[in-house]
């Protein structure tokens, strides 16, 4: 069986072409293809958003490729555009099934599924349930019986039950970067020069309550970690391979267990790996001598979320984190050498406008 996992572009398509300073890599479709990989089918992707091509472009390469499968991701703000992919897909060939994965078909598997060009949708992790529905067309198996899946039978929409989390990341092959044109995924340096890049992430799962965030409904808020060993492999493996310079970790929280965090850096520390790298954390997750040892192991910038700068708007977020606790964080990151990024936000719930000026102080 032929598949083909498409990610939509949605820079020029959708935002603009300088909207973005840098692109990331699809890592959601990469694992996959990764999974389908390590089990022999024969698997492609097509990365729309970074070789910037459009809908026209996506179908010529459907009918090129003649894939069986059409796996699409999609977030909300995209879910137009994934429609459209799968109907190109079906006009290419009646015959081409079309699964749809994402955060827009995890929360809202129904109404992706109403479309009459999308066969199936993947709800949550979608390593193992994509290969179980690679294996169950191949076979002509029981749609009904994969954790995960929702499908359409005789006109009507079934979800099945949920797929447990994967417990064990270090079981997952990494993300197969090499269908990925690597070279276009570049960083703007402090000094206007551009490295090497890629997104890395060390963990899945967030534990707090912000009201504002939708991350719990695709991991739950169980964090799972890999090992520090297993994640500067990956480190080693992109600087090697394709001359990566600089790492985005895209974890939630990247130092939320400050043992992991630590270790991490001693072992890029103990191969002698030179490579530049940012994270996010909230700003009740660091202390001076975790920052002076990221920033020691290479760490350039840390991006905080600090919301608002009205103490009762963040009540309403349930953060869980004072405006000093964030004036701190960013002074000890900067006395630590690194370049601090924050996050706000304004009008969100009880925002006024006497709050809204409070933040855009703090900023």
């Amino acid at each position: 069986m032929k598949v083909l996992l498409i990610n939509p572009n949605y820079v020029t398509q959708v935002y603009g072409e300088e909207t973005l300073d840098y692109l990331v890599a699809p890592l959601g479709l990469a694992y996959v293809a990764a999974v389908l990989k390590r089990d022999g089918v024969d698997v492609s992707l097509l990365e729309a958003n970074a070789l910037g091509l459009g809908m026209d472009d996506i179908e010529k390469e459907i009918k090129r490729q003649k894939p069986d499968l059409v796996g699409i991701t999609g977030t909300t703000p995209l879910i137009a555009r994934v429609e459209e992919i799968a109907r190109r897909a079906k006009s290419a060939d009646k015959g081409i099934k079309v699964v749809v994965g994402g955060p827009h078909a995890t929360i809202l598997p129904q109404e992706v599924l109403k479309s009459q060009n999308i066969d199936f949708c993947v709800r949550g992790e979608g390593e193992i349930t994509a290969l179980e529905l690679v294996k169950a067309l191949e076979k002509g198996g029981d749609f009904g019986a994969i954790l995960g899946l929702g499908f359409k039978s005789n006109g009507q929409i079934h979800l099945n039950d949920s797929r447990p989390l994967i417990k064990e990341l270090d079981s997952l092959p990494f993300p197969a970067r090499e269908l990925l044109p690597m070279e276009k995924y570049i960083f703007p340096l402090p000094t206007g020069a551009v490295a090497r890049f890629t997104n890395l992430i060390s963990s899945r799962g967030c534990p707090y309550l912000c009201t504002f965030c939708g991350q719990h409904n695709i991991w739950t808020r169980l964090v799972r970690f890999r090992s520090p060993k297993n994640v500067v492999d990956e480190i080693q493996a992109v600087k090697d391979k394709y001359g990566v310079a600089f790492v985005g970790f895209t974890d939630s929280n990247f130092p939320l267990n400050r043992k992991i965090t630590m270790d991490i850096c001693d072992e890029m520390a103990a191969r002698g790996i030179k490579i530049k790298w940012a994270c996010g954390s909230r700003v009740d997750l660091v202390d001076q001598e975790l920052l002076r040892k990221m920033h020691k192991a290479g760490c350039q910038q840390i991006n905080f979320g600090v919301e608002s700068g009205n103490a009762e708007i963040l009540k309403g977020y349930k953060k869980g984190i004072t405006i000093d606790q964030a004036k701190t964080a960013i002074k000890q990151a900067k006395k630590a050498g690194l370049k601090v990024y924050t996050y706000f936000m304004v009008g969100g719930p009880g925002e006024t406008r006497e709050t809204a000026e409070e933040t855009i102080k703090l900023a």
